[in-house]
């Protein structure tokens, strides 16, 4: 419940907000968006303590509403901002996976407020710097230097060409541009191409391709890669670790002299091991919690599991990828479901998250929808069993019998 005698807005009053929101939870209305927006987000710049409070009453609503899709997406969109609502901010983790979600089914109808919602997932995503410098490709100028003769100059990505340009004097240097191949996409730009693709927004995945690819310096011939050097140039430093790892209210008021230095106690602790009765790599034991009475080891190349639970030592042995994978589950990523979780917090992509565990309410794969980058592992894990240990009897769960 939110304690809004305590929240104040772009005009430190407390009582304008909610009754706000009342007013368009019972009907739309113009004037009232307007006057919200303002008071959420002071010069379309600075969020105020009543923005993140609003969150959850906006997400509710950004299903059937533009508005409130909009006004929640420029919240975020500044979330990496001087606001002092760090704690609030880490609060909302639930809601701004949620709303991950709402704004992924949405962008997939092909909606008209495409470009607004593009960028407000990009905020979900923490890409805060992609979320507020991205136009959407119409006419787009980019400005940066040379990394390596500073030469000052401007990459145009639109309708009129995409090129780079350097002026000498009353001269025009101009380079084409050389966009990425998709399959050469990694990172960031990989996951904006593949979304703009699959919705058909073929000049945003087209601008994508050349923001994200390669650029020829008119002065001095050499060749760099545009996202990278304007990211370096105009990337804000966060001031904070992404939202699911934040410290909660009561975390952040603690002294930092009195918190314990290192990992968490309940955080798996690697250590070496023996080597893998599978690859032969060398295992690694993960220190159970404190309260947690299984050890378990695990290979990080083929994955092979060993979990001893008195007086059970459990070795799953061989299954095909379509059946070995569960589901990732986590309330601090959106798009969970599309992932296979692999083991210590992390699918098998690689996303880590603080809550992330297998889902108990199905296995993963082969659905459409189902992340790329997780079904190349699960293939490139599944080639690393030997054809001769992949025989159900090769590996066994047996009872650990004690030392006489």
């Amino acid at each position: 419940m939110v304690d809004w005698a305590r929240i104040r807005d772009s005009r430190f009053e407390v009582d304008r907000v909610p009754a706000l929101l009342a007013q368009l939870e019972r009907r739309d209305d113009a004037d009232a968006w307007r006057e919200l927006a303002w008071r959420l987000v002071l010069e379309d710049d600075l969020v105020f303590p009543a923005g993140f409070a609003a969150l959850p009453w906006l997400v509710r609503l950004a299903p059937r509403s533009a508005q409130a899709r909009g006004l929640a997406g420029r919240i975020l969109e500044r979330a990496a901002g001087h606001h002092a609502c760090d704690a609030q901010l880490a609060d909302c983790a639930g809601t701004i996976a949620e709303f991950g979600k709402v704004l992924d089914r949405h962008l997939r109808s092909r909606p008209t407020d495409y470009l607004v919602s593009f960028r407000a997932l990009l905020a979900v995503a923490q890409e805060y710097h992609w979320a507020n410098a991205l136009e959407g490709f119409t006419d787009d100028i980019y400005e940066l230097e040379c990394p390596h003769c500073s030469a000052g100059m401007k990459i145009a990505v639109g309708g009129f060409g995409c090129y780079s340009q350097v002026w000498d004097g009353d001269q025009e240097l101009r380079r084409e541009l050389r966009p990425a191949v998709a399959e050469e996409l990694t990172g960031t730009g990989r996951w904006m191409h593949r979304i703009a693709v699959r919705d058909g927004q073929t000049v945003l995945a087209d601008g994508i391709a050349h923001l994200f690819g390669e650029a020829e310096c008119p002065v001095c011939a050499s060749i760099f890669n545009v996202a990278d050097e304007y990211a370096h140039a105009n990337r804000p430093a966060l001031r904070f670790a992404p939202a699911e790892s934040l410290p909660s209210a009561d975390d952040a008021a603690q002294p930092c002299s009195d918190r314990e230095p290192g990992p968490r106690d309940d955080e798996p602790r690697q250590v070496p091991g023996m080597p893998c009765d599978i690859c032969d790599h060398e295992i690694v034991r993960w220190t159970h919690r404190p309260n947690e009475a299984a050890e378990h080891w695990s290979c990080p190349w083929c994955y092979a599991v060993t979990s001893f639970d008195s007086p059970q030592v459990s070795r799953p042995g061989y299954m095909p990828p379509d059946l070995r994978w569960e589901t990732a589950s986590s309330e601090l990523l959106w798009d969970a479901s599309r992932h296979a979780y692999g083991y210590q917090r992390r699918t098998l992509c690689g996303i880590e998250k603080p809550d992330m565990s297998g889902s108990p309410y199905g296995m993963w794969g082969w659905l459409p929808d189902d992340c790329p980058d997780c079904i190349t592992m699960a293939e490139t894990i599944d080639a690393r069993w030997p054809v001769d240990r992949r025989d159900p009897t090769h590996r066994t769960s047996i009872r650990d019998t004690p030392a006489p």
